[in-house]
């Protein structure tokens, strides 16, 4: 109180902010029961989901008397269902049916023994898709950073390392006709080209790449057709409206500039050709007067737009009657022979 001398009371004084000293008190009442989520399932939700989710819960004094789980959006666990003690598993089983798509759902589990005491588990989420995907190129409309999404498409260009060696880095493409990188901190395998998958995730920008990261994926089905690239030429190739989107073009190779990792080719002196060496492709076997076709995906980064070849059967030497490359040097318009012409 004011006025009194704490250093000549009965109490102990230790320094300020110091709470090494603070312990605990036991009312003497029954210790609260030990809750944890095992496990959630399918491992790909969407709100037309069945979500299943299995709970543990023990104590050392009586017995578990009921277990609910509490779930909801923005940490609001505003719903609830009662969870069904399973004894050939010994854990409690609880189903939601009602929830949102496109959104972080957050669960925790709640379980109150026979002498009144109760226990919780640790916060769990899970991400939700939609059952009905947005079109990747709504998205590119929208521009929307760190908002759910779900969307459904073709692998154009696998992950596996294939454009990152210890990242996942992958493209997927809809019936939209644009496509998005995927992308992921861990190599995830079982993305390859022409899977058929679904994915949940957030969208964002890496730099001037827009892409979805933070994901969840299911296959639909493998070794399906590609889109057909939309041919461009090298000029018109340098544009964001094809940023993450299945292109191609001829031209001719003016510039080979080699790096540590990758090697890139200029078609025309316009645009680039990015070859990772991740690939697998052999950078190094192009020379300046290559001709050829190259397939792959537009990107642009660090304002330089770029095309992204995956695969060695996306670069095709184009060639004339000789059967060699062929270089143009210079183009003349010839009359027509014979005259008149058939």
């Amino acid at each position: 109180s004011a006025g009194t001398d704490a250093a000549n009371s009965e109490w102990i004084v230790y320094d300020h902010s110091v709470w090494s000293n603070l312990g605990s008190h036991n009312m003497g009442g029954p210790e609260p029961p030990v809750v944890s989520v095992e496990n959630i399932s399918p491992d790909f939700i969407t709100n037309a989901t069945e979500i299943v989710v299995n709970v543990s819960a023990s104590t050392s004094e009586g017995s578990i008397d009921s277990v609910v789980l509490k779930y909801g959006t923005s940490q609001d666990l505003v719903n609830q269902v009662d969870m069904i003690y399973e004894i050939s598993e010994n854990l409690w089983i609880g189903y939601i049916d009602n929830h949102q798509g496109n959104t972080l759902l957050h669960m925790r589990a709640f379980a109150t023994t026979n002498e009144g005491a109760e226990g919780q588990s640790s916060m769990a989420e899970r991400i939700i898709g939609s059952s009905t995907p947005n079109a990747i190129a709504d998205l590119y409309s929208s521009q929307s950073s760190n908002e759910i999404v779900t969307i459904k498409g073709i692998i154009t260009i696998g992950g596996g390392g294939l454009l990152f060696p210890t990242k996942t880095k992958a493209y997927i493409q809809d019936q939209s006709g644009r496509g998005l990188q995927v992308f992921d901190h861990e190599l995830i395998d079982g993305i390859d080209r022409g899977d058929e998958i679904e994915i949940v995730g957030y969208t964002g920008y890496y730099e001037s790449t827009y892409q979805i990261t933070d994901f969840n994926h299911r296959e639909l089905s493998s070794g399906n057709a590609l889109p057909e690239p939309i041919v461009v030429s090298p000029s018109e190739a340098n544009s964001s409206n094809y940023e993450g989107t299945l292109i191609s073009y001829d031209g001719s190779v003016t510039v080979v500039n080699s790096f540590d990792d990758a090697t890139d080719l200029t078609i025309d002196g316009l645009t680039v050709v990015r070859i990772w060496n991740s690939t697998g492709i052999d950078g190094s076997s192009f020379i300046v007067g290559y001709n050829g076709q190259f397939s792959g995906v537009g990107s642009e980064y660090q304002g330089v737009y770029q095309l992204l070849v995956g695969y060695q059967s996306d670069i095709t030497t184009v060639v004339g009657v000789d059967g060699e490359a062929i270089v143009a040097d210079k183009f003349d318009l010839r009359p027509a022979y014979p005259n008149p012409f058939n």
